[in-house]
């Protein structure tokens, strides 16, 4: 009896501090932010610009290097929306089969608003799944401290020939 009992306490108590850990300090909510993400393409404004041209292998993207640094808006029309960061990176072209392999490090880094001066960072393939990308959320700094999650990316819309803009998601767990 007195072994039953150490065995049922004990199996509680593994069970209540497993929750304890995995609920974390903002008891399991998980935070929701979404922004539109603005890109040039070209022209004398560009945003994203290829910094190392592929040569190495014909016909393959193997070996390029893209720069980005991207407005992010709190909404998705220019004119009615406002600046609240910049979506700064680096994409990797590094596969050799179709379709490209591609690995990104991003910054979201929030220059005005409630999240002025604070950072997230955000890492990994840049690969579809239906219709978003999907990418890590490894980090942050300011009201992003100890931020883990993931964003998802999904095209919008081309407001211009020369520009493109994206739908970005954030999920993101942070310890208080």
């Amino acid at each position: 009896m007195a072994m039953t009992t150490v065995l049922v306490s004990l199996v509680l108590l593994l069970a209540s501090s497993s929750a304890w850990v995995f609920s974390g300090s903002n008891n399991g909510r998980v935070k929701n932010i979404t922004l539109y993400m603005h890109e040039i393409v070209s022209g004398p404004n560009a945003t994203a610009i290829m910094l190392v041209p592929t040569g190495v292998v014909p016909n393959k993207s193997f070996g390029m290097v893209k720069l980005l640094d991207n407005e992010l808006r709190d909404g998705p029309d220019l004119s009615n929306s406002s600046i609240v960061g910049r979506f700064q990176g680096v994409m990797f072209y590094l596969g050799l089969v179709t379709p490209d392999g591609k690995q990104t490090g991003i910054s979201f880094m929030f220059t005005t608003g409630e999240y002025n001066g604070s950072s997230l960072a955000v890492t990994g393939p840049l690969e579809s799944v239906d219709g978003a990308y999907e990418r890590a959320v490894v980090g942050g700094t300011g009201k992003f401290r100890m931020a883990r999650g993931y964003s998802l990316v999904t095209f919008v819309s081309n407001p211009t020939p020369v520009s493109m803009m994206f739908k970005v998601r954030l999920f993101l767990k942070m310890d208080a």
